[in-house]
């Protein structure tokens, strides 16, 4: 699969998965609430990444240091956000 595409197909399940944590978001304890919404952010924003990487032809190049900084902030936010809920999991049972 050719780079380009396979980023655009990474963005759509990203912002997908950003779209599933909204519904989830709905109908999850409320305790679980902003866990979900925070994750629905991160999971945007590391979407949105993929789709600026596939404008600027990737992260190959040396000016796009932000671009490396962007993803691995998103990735410390999703790691995040999985901690805290399964830190709320071990706490609500």
């Amino acid at each position: 699969m050719e780079y380009t595409t396979f980023n655009i197909y990474e963005a759509i399940f990203w912002i997908s998965l950003g779209g599933l944590s909204l519904i989830l978001h709905q109908i999850a304890h409320w305790q679980a609430r902003v866990v979900f919404i925070e994750a629905a952010i991160w999971a945007a924003l590391f979407g949105i990444s993929d789709i600026v990487e596939v404008f600027t032809d990737g992260l190959f190049r040396p000016e796009l240091w932000g671009l490396i900084a962007w993803k691995g902030i998103c990735m410390v936010g999703i790691l995040h956000v999985i901690y805290r809920y399964l830190h709320l999991r071990m706490v609500m049972k």
